[in-house]
């Protein structure tokens, strides 16, 4: 690891990062540990575990984690490992349980992680300190997050201060609409650089800078005064940007966070094939701003808001070189998907785009791979992936 830290140390200002960390098994095991089981992960969303007995199960890396709603409506996140032997209780996805009884030998436990059922152990064996390993687990706006570390990064200033620009939307009251999953064949850094910067839409994604700003290189902030400055506030949406990024001593005990509002270009009201509605408006949102939110929620969740629905982005790492990237739309709860929805012109920017993204960043992948690889200079318009690379770099040395 010495020489891994020298190589941070020579590290270039706003250069992409040395081969060894994009290659190297031990990095990537050093990554599961020090950031994926040490920041918040997004699990569910509430509607997917609403009654007494539902519960979801997600797996990444070697981990498993159950959240469980209990008896008393209260939601809890365990290791999905039995306290006898270890093996899996609940297989990935939703289920409903009015216990939670492993497969193997049938210890059963109650939906709190309590055990209450042990067959044939002796009556000197202490059931209540068998209990399923529990998990810290947070809500925002109806969305699960569960920490795999016994201390993680405090989420109240990140709820202090999104709550206010994300209330508009009720995202707590919506439900899940489509999910799709584009396993990618690249380290799982490459991924997150790629969606942190728009230096590639102009010329890899005709589909989205057609109808989103967020590709100009210049103007932005022009096009966003002249089209959505004041429709958005009209509308019941803040257009003020919040959020810290997590790079320094000064931020790093909190999730980073973030919240931006950009606009659409002229005649597109959201993000569907052509433009047009495609939901019911979210929330209180009273009318089409032609925007569109970016927000951050700790290091690896990021929400694209609508006025009309929500798409959640969500990278987990499967292997040194493969990542799942997942799309989650999400639309008001009392949407009738078959009526109300128009689920097909709904997904197709973001199919396109990350279906285009795969090819890109496999590219990328296939690229760093050689030995004629060397670390380049970012481009002024690639700040977040500046600012990904610099988080990472303190993490990983700290």
């Amino acid at each position: 690891m010495n020489s891994i830290n020298a190589l941070i140390k020579r590290q270039a200002p706003e250069h992409s990062l040395e081969q060894v960390f994009y290659l190297d098994e031990a990095i990537y095991r050093h990554d599961l540990e020090n950031i994926f089981m040490s920041d918040w992960l997004y699990v569910c969303h509430d509607s997917q575990v609403a009654r007494a007995g539902d519960c979801y199960t997600w797996e990444v890396a070697d981990e498993s984690v159950i959240v469980a709603r209990d008896e008393e409506l209260k939601l809890h996140a365990f290791a999905n490992v039995c306290r006898h032997r270890g093996s899996r209780i609940c297989e990935a996805g939703q289920s409903s349980h009015k216990r939670l009884v492993c497969p193997y030998h049938a210890w059963t436990y109650g939906l709190n992680g309590q055990l209450l059922n042990a067959r044939q152990m002796d009556e000197s064996f202490d059931k209540s300190a068998s209990g399923l390993k529990k998990l810290y687990l947070e809500e925002f706006c109806g969305l699960i997050f569960i920490s795999f570390s016994e201390n993680p990064p405090s989420f109240a200033l990140l709820r202090e201060e999104l709550s206010e620009p994300l209330k508009v939307f009720d995202i707590k009251n919506t439900k899940v609409a489509h999910h799709e999953v584009h396993p990618t064949h690249a380290n799982w850094k490459l991924v997150l650089e790629n969606f942190n910067e728009c230096y590639h839409c102009g010329p890899a994604h005709k589909e989205f800078s057609a109808s989103h700003s967020l590709m100009l290189e210049k103007d932005r902030q022009r096009v966003f005064d002249e089209l959505i400055a004041k429709r958005a506030p009209a509308a019941g949406i803040s257009a003020e940007p919040v959020g810290i990024m997590q790079i320094d001593e000064k931020t790093k005990a909190n999730a980073p966070y973030y919240y931006d509002r950009y606009a659409l270009f002229k005649g597109y009201l959201t993000g569907s094939e052509d433009g047009q509605p495609v939901a019911p408006l979210l929330g209180e949102v009273s009318g089409y701003d032609g925007g569109a939110s970016n927000v951050q929620l700790g290091n690896l969740t990021y929400l694209l808001i609508y006025a009309d629905h929500v798409v959640l982005y969500r990278f987990t790492p499967r292997s040194v070189n493969l990542t799942d990237a997942e799309l989650i739309w999400f639309v008001r709860s009392d949407a009738d998907l078959e009526n109300d929805v128009d689920i097909e012109r709904m997904i197709w920017l973001w199919n396109v785009t990350t279906i285009a993204d795969k090819d890109i960043i496999e590219r990328n992948q296939k690229g760093v791979q050689s030995r004629y690889y060397r670390p380049g200079p970012y481009a002024p318009m690639e700040t977040y992936t500046i600012n990904f690379i610099k988080w990472y770099l303190n993490t990983f040395s700290k």
